[in-house]
């Protein structure tokens, strides 16, 4: 996570030959839109391929006897992470938690989830479901995400891509590898 979206799309557009653009996010070039636009895919896409340590949060609430907590679930919820040790008190019904019966009043409960945001601001402030500004950051390997641009640019263009695309492939095997292997050594560490 230290390039710049703007840099990131640089590097592949010199990596296959084409002159680098100064801007993304405020263009009004086919290009450039549809280079955004597949990054915006591809963000949602590493989104969702595992259970990425960088886009894992805590939600804090506290239970209401049998009623639906009003806060609901975060705005930037994607899936919750699966706990085995966390007790099954409440469950999800229209994108809100309602509480067991017999829970206890004022409980507070913290669970684990995946975010939606795999985007953050320049200044680290922001996280964001898209990248908007062309200093915006992402919570992917930099390197994996260059690969996976260029493979899906190369192929919206009706070119040679499978080198690239073996290439992505190779490295976010070997990135979910070493994720589920620190996920599992975190785990460990916490009984």
């Amino acid at each position: 996570m230290t390039l710049t979206i703007l840099q990131i799309v640089n590097e592949v557009l010199t990596q296959i030959g084409s002159t680098p653009v100064k801007t993304l996010c405020k263009s009004e070039n086919a290009l450039e839109k549809q280079l955004l636009a597949l990054i915006n895919s591809q963000g949602r896409m590493l989104s969702r391929c595992t259970r990425w340590q960088g886009l894992i949060k805590t939600h804090v609430f506290k239970t209401i006897r049998g009623k639906t907590q009003p806060e609901g679930l975060p705005e930037d919820f994607l899936e919750m992470v699966k706990d085995d040790r966390f007790p099954k008190l409440y469950q999800i019904q229209y994108n809100m938690f309602k509480s067991r019966e017999d829970m206890i009043e004022n409980q507070q409960i913290a669970y684990d989830y995946i975010t939606k945001n795999w985007v953050i601001s320049a200044d680290q402030k922001t996280d964001k479901e898209n990248v908007t500004q062309d200093s915006d950051l992402i919570k992917f390997d930099d390197q994996l995400f260059i690969l996976g641009l260029k493979s899906y640019f190369l192929e919206e263009k009706g070119l040679d891509y499978i080198s690239s695309k073996m290439a992505f492939s190779k490295l976010l095997d070997h990135l979910i590898g070493m994720n589920n292997v620190s996920q599992m050594d975190m785990r460990r560490l916490s009984y």
